[in-house]
């Protein structure tokens, strides 16, 4: 057969088509999955200077575990210094300020009292389509990827006590402005 023949050329032309397809669709899907990954983030918060240094511990074992494809946020309120940020930052962390948010009670927990509330800022940070926050005393020993694969507008583990509450140590959430508001009425009339 001479290789400018159709029975030769016809099959090669074929085959490349197939594997450019199959190449552009594999480049299409991967850059498509790397936009949504950039719409997904961890995010810790840091209300006082002495979690600073668990934030960047925090985001160390995140990046060990769950990789940099999802960009780490820190929430930070205004009493966190600007070298403070600078090390957040340093860490490879976006560092957000929001304005802290009073909690209406008292907590036997000090750091609830100062953070606890602050934390509903996380439904205001719509640029991101989910977040999963971990708490920045805590550290990741495995890959908490698969978070971002449940199909939930807010998910949280039970909490040990009382048992009619959840552990708002790690939380996963889809962010709402209507949700954010609709919490900071409700913050007056319903018991912490």
């Amino acid at each position: 057969r001479h290789l400018r023949s159709p029975e030769v050329v016809w099959p090669l032309f074929v085959q490349t088509c197939f594997y450019l397809a199959i190449v552009n669709f594999w480049r299409l899907h991967k850059s498509r999955r790397a936009h949504l990954m950039q719409r997904e983030a961890f995010v810790t918060l840091v209300t006082s200077e002495s979690y600073v240094v668990g934030a960047v511990v925090l985001a160390d074992s995140l990046r060990g575990c769950c990789g940099d494809e999802r960009p780490m946020v820190c929430m930070v309120t205004d009493v966190v210094s600007d070298e403070s940020r600078r090390v957040l930052r340093g860490a490879g962390m976006r560092v957000e300020e929001v304005t802290p948010i009073a909690s209406p009670g008292t907590s036997e927990i000090a750091a609830w009292n100062q953070s606890g509330y602050t934390k509903l800022n996380l439904w205001k940070l719509t640029q991101y389509s989910k977040l999963v926050y971990v708490d920045a005393d805590c550290l990741v020993v495995a890959s908490m990827n698969d978070l971002f694969e449940r199909v939930v507008d807010f998910a949280a583990a039970p909490d040990t006590f009382p048992p009619d509450r959840f552990n708002a140590g790690v939380l996963l959430l889809r962010p709402s402005l209507a949700v954010f508001d609709d919490m900071m009425t409700k913050i007056a009339t319903t018991p912490t």
